[in-house]
């Protein structure tokens, strides 16, 4: 599942200008499935610890590869600066777009995943360089609560 396509689909149905890598979430108990490929097929690896993997495939990428939690009631954690919580059924199960002429999988809601991220003016356009483009997950009223 893309991260970034879900906003640039349902904002932009383009891809946001500037921005220069692809996010992902793969389930953590895969994470080592996941690097003994990397290490077999011997892709060359940026940031990498236990939330995230940033890997560069045949000079591209980075391919931002961040690792969640199923957790046991109908939530999803992504442990990346507070990271945020989503509903499972906000993203399963994935439905299929044609974007720029490929078939992709997006969030079922990505809308709704949208707002957890961006917040509620999420739809005003906005480029990677604009300084409140990054996402603040005290947004999100569904963020994890110590």
């Amino acid at each position: 599942m893309s991260l970034a396509l879900r906003y640039e689909y349902v904002r932009e149905n383009n891809f946001i200008e500037n921005d220069d890598d692809i996010d992902t979430i793969v389930n953590r108990n895969q994470k080592d499935k996941l690097l003994s490929i990397v290490k077999e097929k011997n892709i060359a690896v940026g940031i990498h610890n236990e939330n995230i993997i940033q890997l560069y495939v045949d000079n591209l990428g980075p391919f931002d590869i961040y690792f969640y939690d199923d957790l046991d009631n109908d939530d999803i954690l992504i442990k990346w600066d507070d990271g945020p919580l989503y509903m499972k059924k906000d993203i399963y199960a994935l439905k299929e777009i044609i974007f720029h002429n490929y078939k992709v999988y997006v969030p079922a809601n990505p809308e709704a995943i949208t707002v957890y991220v961006y917040g509620p003016n999420w739809y005003l356009p906005k480029s990677k360089s604009d300084m409140d483009y990054y996402p603040s997950w005290g947004n999100n009223p569904r963020q994890l609560k110590n």
